[in-house]
């Protein structure tokens, strides 16, 4: 899909660039590995716990239970968070690739 939107973008941004000129871009991601809302606020949970225990284990309990009570370890917040976080990445993602197309297409000229 991108090799089709970069090529149209040069096709009408730079139609007089001589034949036999190529432009080459690799975009190499690391694929992360993704967990769901649900293990997120299990590992959270668990770190939590043990944090706690660790600093303050006389109150450990009360001190949990407050903690427990935030949004940070609800499944369904965390999956929206995760949703807001995409979509900004994927927002920064189109906004640098089409810098760098620009950038591609004045500095070849």
């Amino acid at each position: 899909m991108r090799t089709v939107e970069l090529e149209g973008y040069v096709r009408q941004h730079a139609p007089e660039a001589p034949h036999g000129y190529t432009l080459a871009m690799c975009f190499d991601k690391l694929e992360r590995r993704r967990f769901s809302p649900e293990a997120k606020a299990s590992i959270r949970k668990k770190r939590m716990v043990a944090r706690i225990m660790k600093k303050d284990p006389l109150f450990a309990d009360q001190f949990i239970s407050e903690q427990l009570k935030r949004p940070y370890f609800d499944p369904a917040q965390i999956a929206e968070d995760d949703k807001v976080h995409a979509a900004k990445m994927a927002r920064l993602e189109e906004k640098y690739f089409n810098k760098f197309v620009e950038e591609s297409v004045v500095n070849r000229g």
